[in-house]
């Protein structure tokens, strides 16, 4: 019996367009952000989910609403805490840029990379074991998505060379006690100009 999520990364957020680290705050789609939700809802149309799980923050929801609206199933949507994106304490807002300048010996509140996988792993065992044997869709965030894959899948994913890109689709799939990545990053449905 096989089990797929299929996961994808909300839409382009203002914070996003200019590099801002962006964990928990609630921020919503840009407009490049609401035409990436539209182009990866008219790529999902047609694909039958049994249901659309998504994070709380409303980055995530409104592109789940709207993948929701285009679905000629409307599969029911409902949010889940433990898929929001990871703390990033006090660096979140910051650019990257001015990250990279202070000081490595502090945490700065951040939530570690032991507790984001552990979530991520914990969401992806009761998700499995609630929806055994059909497709899902979760929406979440870059960051989780990438620790759900290297999690899913051992050692042999490293976190940080994974590339999740806003509105790309990700397959899992989970058979014989076993995760296996499917397509990694699908953005064929984007324009060019939306990436």
């Amino acid at each position: 019996m096989k089990t797929e999520i299929w996961l994808v990364r909300h839409g382009q957020t203002e914070w996003n367009r200019l590099r801002r680290i962006q964990g928990t705050e609630d921020i919503e789609l840009n407009e490049i952000g609401l035409q990436q939700a539209e182009q990866v809802a008219e790529y999902l149309k047609d694909a039958f989910f049994s249901v659309i799980v998504s994070s709380p923050l409303k980055r995530a929801f409104e592109t789940a609403a709207i993948i929701q609206k285009r679905n000629k199933q409307q599969p029911p949507l409902v949010t889940d805490q433990d898929l929001v994106e990871r703390d990033y304490g006090q660096i979140s807002g910051l650019t990257y840029e001015e990250k990279a300048k202070l000081p490595k010996s502090e945490d700065y509140g951040v939530e570690t990379l032991e507790r984001l996988t552990q979530r991520a792993a914990g969401v992806l065992d009761r998700l499995e074991a609630r929806y055994r044997g059909e497709r899902l869709l979760v929406v979440s965030h870059g960051g989780f998505i990438k620790t759900l894959i290297s999690s899913s899948m051992g050692a042999t994913y490293e976190r940080s060379k994974i590339v999740i890109d806003n509105c790309s689709v990700t397959k899992l799939a989970h058979r014989d006690g076993q995760w296996e990545l499917i397509e990694q990053n699908i953005i064929e449905h984007l324009d060019g100009t939306l990436i």
